[in-house]
């Protein structure tokens, strides 16, 4: 039977959007719900496969909640941990554990931006200690990362913070170490405040003001991107520019007046993907023009 033009496309524009570089591999994960979670949020975020040492003798099974996922994303099973992190290594990835010991680093001091790899331990017993003594020193470079973030935008850099976004994603994995760790948990924070209804503050972007129209992102897929060039190439174009990734696939940021001219730069270092320009004037006068009335329309429950 034929496939409609619109569905191979569809098909198509999916699977470019796979990251190669981005993987899991599951240690022990044995229960049908928990292992059927983990590939339909592979599948989500689009991630091209995942890897898993399983209990000898146990049949793996999968449940609705994959959704049909595990078609789509194929699980390769290894023999056992030692292994199946020697060709994960070997084909350039760099693996991430939570765990912490004695001569365990902070996350937060992790670099993600190469091939990356999450190990995911048993539903009861986390990693095993083989899996924790290859992870040990996995935790650190996330505190780099995070640390770093002001030197990738000016306005982080003058206000003196790091990226939110980043910093929240540290604390959660926080919380994760010291449970599995000790079992220790925070108590809720006090949200009584967000129910409270208080009158809009005005703030002042004037600090935040780019003198370029465009926020302007893409992501670049080849096979040997040279990122020094391309940096090179973008930063004549505008300013706040932030390039992130591998020399196979690339995410762009950069604030311009013409963001064809950053997609046409782009394409000469490989397939450009997921093409975005707002348009931060634009927003801004919209956010700052008084009160307007809205609706919010979900097309789904």
């Amino acid at each position: 039977m034929p496939v409609l033009q619109r569905r191979f496309e569809r098909l198509k524009s999916v699977l470019d959007g796979r990251m190669a570089d981005l993987t899991v591999l599951l240690e022990h994960v044995e229960k049908p719900h928990n292992l059927s979670a983990i590939l339909r949020s592979c599948d989500a975020v689009g991630a091209l496969e995942a890897h898993a040492v399983s209990l000898s003798g146990r049949p793996r099974t999968f449940n609705s909640t994959a959704q049909g996922s595990q078609k789509w994303v194929p699980l390769h099973d290894h023999a056992n941990t030692e292994t199946a992190v020697a060709k994960l290594k070997a084909k350039g990835f760099r693996l991430y554990g939570t765990h912490l010991g004695v001569n365990a680093r902070d996350y937060r001091d992790c670099d993600f931006t190469g091939p990356t790899a999450f190990v995911l331990g048993a539903e009861k017993w986390g990693l095993s200690e083989a899996a924790r003594d290859l992870m040990d020193e996995a935790l650190r470079q996330i505190e780099i990362a995070l640390a770093n973030t002001p030197n990738q935008l000016d306005v982080l850099r003058k206000a003196g913070v790091v990226d939110a976004g980043a910093k929240g994603f540290v604390e959660l994995v926080a919380g994760m170490t010291g449970y599995l760790r000790d079992g220790s948990e925070e108590p809720l924070p006090d949200v009584s405040i967000a129910h409270e209804i208080e009158p809009a503050v005005d703030a002042s972007e004037a600090d935040n003001e780019s003198q370029y129209r465009f926020c302007t992102e893409c992501i670049v897929t080849g096979a040997d991107i040279n990122r020094r060039k391309l940096r090179e190439r973008l930063s004549e174009l505008g300013d706040s520019l932030v390039l992130a990734g591998t020399k196979r696939k690339a995410k762009i940021h950069i604030h311009v007046d013409e963001p064809e001219t950053v997609f046409d730069t782009a394409r000469e270092f490989g397939a450009v993907s997921a093409e975005k320009a707002d348009d931060m004037r634009r927003q801004q006068h919209t956010t700052h023009d008084g009160k307007r009335r809205f609706a919010v329309i979900v097309d789904s429950v």
